[in-house]
């Protein structure tokens, strides 16, 4: 079977959740015997595919390289039996007539939650959906928010979770350095992702714990209104941002109190999973999608309470019993999503449409 993936993920990203999962699943697929993955780009920044990647990635920029990516991204996918479309612009939509195609949807956010944006930011995704002969959501809560937004038919739309790669090493959380006691937050911080309840679940736990502070991993640097509403809280040289790859993030959820996820909805939640699987306590926003899948692993707060906020970290930040149990349930969870899985999972799926159309 003959797989292509489109370059839209990883032009779009640097660094990134859905680029991320479709490096793991070159990754996984380039195992397999019977298979042959071409992804439509030539020459990529993105962190995850260059990992993986076969053939030229030149470092830096040069003038043609976009309309190179673009060509090749046209021709590459020639002869394929799938092509899977990574992200939803509407101008690559005229390549995928006459194919196989599948779509991943990764949330329904814009479509639950249309007064945070200005401009739906998934463009074309219903117009995708709907040319898909296969939709892989990436939890049953986005299958379920798909048949509800869109006339979709069922059948065409299966669930297929993610997965994380096990590089636990020298140990669970320790919770660092008695100088350096940070709760994790990573990735975006914008709007539905409700970073402000964090800011001020931290103030609250300043008025008793002065040690404790803020780390923020990727997501961009610090912004001039973020800044603004850490000073106005007292938390000046108390919240910190960090750049971030594969290697370092593992260390930095080791050695964190506590990993902080407090989005007012998810469609999975990828750094979850990467917490669990380096030992690190998980306080999660009580949302559907987590609920799903952290299950009875982390603790869960109101997204709107900041101080259930506050709570939840303290607890997951204090050394004892429960701090052990929680890094045991989530050892035990991460083990139950790996890339392997989700990799076999996509290719029983490809060959149904395969064999159907």
């Amino acid at each position: 079977m003959r797989i292509f993936y489109d370059a839209q993920a990883f032009v779009i990203q640097h660094y990134g959740g859905i680029s991320k999962y479709f490096s793991e699943l070159v990754r996984e697929l380039r195992t397999y015997d019977d298979i042959k993955v071409r992804v439509g780009c030539i020459w990529t920044k993105n962190q995850h595919l260059r990992q993986v990647l076969v053939g030229p990635k030149w470092e830096g920029r040069f003038r043609g390289a976009a309309r190179l990516n673009r060509t090749y991204d046209r021709f590459a996918r020639i002869g394929s039996d799938i092509v899977h479309s990574t992200f939803y612009n509407p101008r690559s939509l005229i390549y995928v007539r006459n194919k196989r195609h599948v779509i991943t949807v990764y949330d329904m956010i814009p479509e639950r939650f249309p007064e945070l944006f200005q401009v739906n930011p998934h463009l074309a995704k219903r117009e995708y959906c709907e040319r898909a002969d296969l939709i892989i959501c990436v939890s049953q809560q986005t299958r379920k928010d798909l048949l509800a937004f869109y006339n979709i038919d069922p059948k065409k739309a299966v669930t297929i979770y993610l997965g994380v790669r096990p590089q636990r090493s020298n140990g669970p959380s320790t919770g660092t350095a008695e100088d350096d006691r940070y709760v994790l937050f990573v990735g975006d911080r914008h709007s539905y992702k409700n970073f402000k309840i964090v800011l001020e679940a931290l103030r609250k736990l300043a008025e008793t714990d002065k040690s404790i502070s803020l780390r923020l991993a990727g997501g961009g640097q610090i912004t001039d209104s973020e800044r603004h509403e850490i000073e106005r809280r007292g938390l000046r040289g108390r919240v910190s941002h960090v750049r971030v790859d594969d290697v370092s993030i593992r260390a930095l959820y080791r050695n964190a109190l506590c990993f902080v996820f407090p989005s007012l909805y998810e469609g999975f939640g990828l750094p979850m999973l990467e917490a669990f699987a380096e030992g690190c306590p998980v306080t999660l926003a009580d949302n559907p999608c987590f609920r799903e899948i952290a299950r009875d692993a982390a603790l869960y707060f109101d997204p709107k309470d900041a101080e259930a906020c506050a709570s939840a970290i303290e607890r997951g930040s204090a050394f004892g019993q429960e701090r052990d149990a929680m890094i045991a349930l989530g050892l035990e969870l991460a083990s139950q999503y790996s890339w392997a899985k989700s990799a076999s999972q996509h290719v029983e799926a490809y060959s149904r449409v395969v064999t159907s159309t």
